[in-house]
């Protein structure tokens, strides 16, 4: 993705994200289950550079936490499909200008 009028491609970032899930199936009918996964998950930038925008410079952050959850259903025992989805809890990027209106 490329921020207009900055020259920047925001695609060259790179993480490496640890998550930590637990997971619990369930028995429906034989050959037919569900599952159910969630859990917290960390991030670690390991590359990628700060970009300026209009008005400031943004910073990317170099860990980010979020979590996850997946749920879905297991065929014969051999296959599993499933939806994933991931919320992150920290921002990914930021300005370092300060807010004077906490003062």
């Amino acid at each position: 993705m490329k921020v207009e009028d900055s020259g920047y491609d925001l695609s060259n970032y790179d993480y490496l994200r640890v998550p930590l899930s637990l997971k619990k199936k369930f028995s429906l009918i034989g050959l037919l289950g569900m599952f159910v996964q969630a859990g917290p998950y960390v991030e670690f930038k390991i590359n990628g550079e700060n970009f300026k925008n209009i008005d400031n410079e943004c910073n990317s952050k170099y860990f980010e936490t979020g979590i996850n959850a997946e749920a879905g259903v297991e065929l014969l025992n051999l296959l599993e499909l499933g939806m994933y989805c991931r919320k992150a809890l920290t921002d990914n990027y930021g300005d370092d200008t300060p807010d004077f209106g906490d003062i």
